[in-house]
């Protein structure tokens, strides 16, 4: 009914409730869609700022980190890299228990390659027997 007054009541709350929400609304979304961003006062812009500060360390602290694995992981290669070129008494002994000339230059040569391949991470799973000289005990 047109005419009865708490329904009048009711939708004349209703309009003002709509009427502050459309408020709160433009105040939480004005320049949303604006070029440049949301950012509403200085303290936000500064946060901002000190954010993208804290993520730049970051990056650098993780470039710091793999330069120096890399720098590691390349010193421990050179530490564990053998010279089959001059192979001490004892690496000979040991090669030969095994089955490995290491005085056959063509065995250096496959020994070196293999080396090689492990530090680049190209393992092989099996060397043909044409590539290996090995002693007869």
């Amino acid at each position: 009914d047109p005419q009865n007054s708490s329904i009048k009541k009711e939708i004349n709350k209703l309009r003002t409730l709509i009427r502050e929400q459309r408020e709160r609304d433009k105040q939480s979304y004005f320049g949303f869609f604006q070029k440049g961003g949301t950012i509403s006062s200085k303290d936000d812009s500064d946060n901002i700022s000190s954010s993208n500060e804290q993520q730049m360390k970051l990056s650098q602290t993780e470039d710091e980190i793999k330069y120096t694995s890399s720098s590691i992981k390349q010193h421990h290669d050179q530490i564990l890299q053998t010279d089959f070129r001059n192979p001490s008494p004892s690496a000979i002994a040991e090669a030969e228990r095994r089955g490995i000339d290491l005085n056959d230059p063509l065995v250096v040569d496959v020994l070196e390659q293999m080396e090689l391949d492990k530090r680049k991470g190209n393992i092989h799973d099996c060397i043909g027997n044409d590539q290996v000289h090995r002693t007869h005990p």
